[in-house]
């Protein structure tokens, strides 16, 4: 009797100790989006997919790093895209993680952003928009994702 007590307090104690705020479940996601260069006002159209649902950016601007959503989902049409865009990334893409392909920082053009948490591991991918300079692994895809971006606005 006295072991069983003991065993549950010190269960008990255990429990009680626990603060949820320690354990964070972090979920996969894939966020793309374009940055319009030389420009004044929503220069930034950002999109992110988790857990099956779609959410737009709620940003005028993007840092490079800091990203904000809005909290209501997206409708089932524009979900639908966004899924598509997601389901149709290029393996030559995720077979080169965290690369810059031309200059999407630079000139008049801007460019076209990736990022995706899968398994907790993060990479990121940015894409100049000068069509002359896209490797042909990648370069139908890109003109999908500015369609994509063009029907989301």
């Amino acid at each position: 009797m006295k072991k069983s007590s003991i065993f549950a307090i010190f269960i008990l104690f255990a429990f009680a100790t626990c603060r949820p705020d320690e354990v964070k479940f972090e979920s996969d996601y894939f966020i793309f989006g374009k940055l319009y260069s030389n420009c004044s006002g929503d220069c930034a159209a950002f999109y992110k997919v988790e857990n099956a649902i779609a959410f737009r950016d709620r940003m005028d601007t993007f840092d490079g790093a800091n990203y904000s959503f809005i909290a209501e989902p997206m409708g089932l049409d524009l979900i639908q895209i966004c899924q598509n865009v997601k389901s149709t990334f290029p393996t030559y893409l995720n077979e080169n993680p965290n690369k810059k392909f031309g200059n999407p920082d630079t000139g008049q053009m801007g460019g076209i952003f990736f990022e995706s948490r899968v398994n907790g591991v993060v990479n990121k991918w940015s894409i100049d928009l000068n069509a002359t300079t896209h490797s042909a692994e990648y370069k139908d895809y890109i003109l999908e994702v500015e369609t994509a971006l063009l029907k989301l606005q």
